[in-house]
């Protein structure tokens, strides 16, 4: 049981083999609610939080329950590190930084005539426009953008979010062309 002046905690911890540190940062953000610090005597690594409740000064309460413990493994991101098309060269980086994350290096590099592509986001959520494995241009919720200076030809592209998640599976596009991120169905749960 954890008191301060912004609430009570009361916190419930079991030994876990394997946790890692999962369960130390679970256990922080509920120290959080009661803006208590840890001094790593209440959070240590192979302790997980199981059952937590937090009371407020007023009447504000959050109750936290494990009902299940699952072992995943870690996240696997699919895009290619380094990028397909990228080349290791040594020389200064180009008077207009913008040009790092542009299209028009992709048909340098390729020789082939430039052309233009038309990119829609039409869902609620920022997005990258990933075209072979690069990004190359971030659209605010909402928006199109035209892209030039992309080689014609075919490309994989796949729409993702800041931290790497796809807001779409990957799918091919002819340059010159569209490509669209569309708000998917709404979901209101069972009638």
């Amino acid at each position: 049981k954890l008191t301060t002046p912004y609430g009570e905690l009361l916190l419930e911890q079991s030994a876990i083999e394997g946790s890692g540190l999962g369960g130390p940062l679970l256990c922080r953000f509920l120290l959080e609610w009661v803006s208590l610090q840890d001094n790593g005597a209440i959070c240590q690594p192979g302790q997980v939080p199981l059952w937590a409740e937090v009371k407020g000064p007023g009447d504000g309460q959050l109750r936290f329950v494990a009902d299940a413990l699952t072992r995943t493994a870690e996240a696997q991101f699919q895009t290619p590190v380094p990028p397909t098309l990228a080349k290791f060269v040594v020389q200064d980086l180009p008077a207009q930084s913008a040009a790092i994350h542009s299209a028009e290096i992709l048909g340098a590099l390729s020789g082939r005539a430039p052309a233009g592509l038309q990119v829609h986001n039409r869902s609620e959520k920022g997005t990258y426009l990933v075209l072979q494995g690069a990004r190359l241009v971030f659209l605010p919720p909402r928006t199109s953008r035209t892209v030039t200076g992309i080689a014609s030809g075919e490309y994989s592209y796949v729409f993702r979010g800041f931290f790497g998640d796809e807001h779409r599976s990957e799918a091919m596009v002819s340059v010159p062309g569209a490509v669209t991120l569309e708000e998917p169905g709404l979901d209101a749960g069972a009638p």
